[in-house]
């Protein structure tokens, strides 16, 4: 007769125990090849580059008295930019949406500075990440149609700068 002294529930639980460190090990092999895959891409910024945006935003003038908005709305505006290409995927309608409703190239520049520099990066930056300009991918064509057509909004409204 076979004496088994291994507690019961220590038998049910060390499957779980085992899937799970499996797991662990999966997830981090995962994050370190998307580490090198932004690497790659040019995503990932220096000190020098995360510098470098602070300088241009902080360089960026504003003529207050040709706002077309009170100044806390362009803390709102840029708030819901950041979090419509924060995290997986973009919300081009809120992007589009939001470029929209600059009227000049004051209220640009003000949307530049509310907006800032967020993990290291200014507006720029942050559009270039979300929206890849690969001519070889198909959506990246996409993505590079719907920078187009955000560039065609600034310049309807006379903002000079383009996006990329």
């Amino acid at each position: 007769m076979e004496n088994n002294n291994t507690n019961p529930i220590i038998q049910m639980i060390m499957p779980y125990v085992a899937l799970g460190v499996i797991a662990l090990i999966v997830l981090y092999y995962m994050k370190s090849q998307v580490g090198k895959a932004t690497d790659a891409l040019g995503l990932t910024q220096s000190d020098e580059d995360k510098k470098a945006n602070r300088d241009a935003v902080q360089e960026i003038a504003v003529d207050a008295k040709k706002l077309s908005y009170p100044t806390s709305r362009y803390l709102t505006l840029a708030n819901n930019l950041f979090n419509a290409m924060e995290g997986f995927g973009t919300d081009a309608d809120v992007v589009k949406s939001t470029f929209e409703q600059m009227k000049n190239q004051n209220d640009w520049n003000m949307l530049i500075k509310n907006f800032g520099t967020r993990e290291g990066r200014n507006i720029f930056s942050w559009v270039k990440a979300e929206f890849p300009q690969s001519s070889t991918a198909v959506m990246g064509r996409y993505l590079r149609e719907n920078v187009n057509n955000l560039n065609v909004i600034l310049k309807n409204k006379g903002i000079k700068q383009n996006l990329l």
